[in-house]
């Protein structure tokens, strides 16, 4: 089974991170390649003990504002911000974040139109 973390276009953190991996995934084959890591492994059980070393490097990272979000085999690791942070434009009924604040408020209405 293969892992993929990505460290969101940050490459001191991944280089960080692949010092951190390489102490301590013992039986499994890591890999980077810009901002990516990539683990290898014949465990079915890679993904729960990859997700633990993530977490303790996030608490090893403990001064910087870390979050780690995880789709299937890939994990995304990097700084957490707000959608209003980068220009975005977030419901205030469900939190669903938009680019374009006419779409948001189109969206919005729809809420409203559905409570009736």
């Amino acid at each position: 089974m293969r892992i993929t973390i990505s460290c969101a276009a940050d490459y001191v953190l991944a280089k960080e991170l692949h010092q951190f991996l390489s102490s301590h995934l013992i039986t499994m084959e890591l890999s980077m390649r810009n901002d990516e890591l990539y683990v290898m492994a014949s465990d079915m059980d890679i993904k729960d003990q990859v997700g633990r070393l993530l977490h303790s490097f996030l608490t090893y990272k403990k001064d910087e504002i870390l979050a780690l979000h995880n789709f299937d085999s890939v994990f995304v690791i990097g700084i957490a911000k707000d959608p209003e942070d980068i220009g975005l434009y977030r419901c205030s009924f469900c939190g669903f974040p938009f680019a374009v604040e006419e779409e948001m408020a189109l969206h919005e209405r729809t809420h409203v139109y559905a409570s009736f």
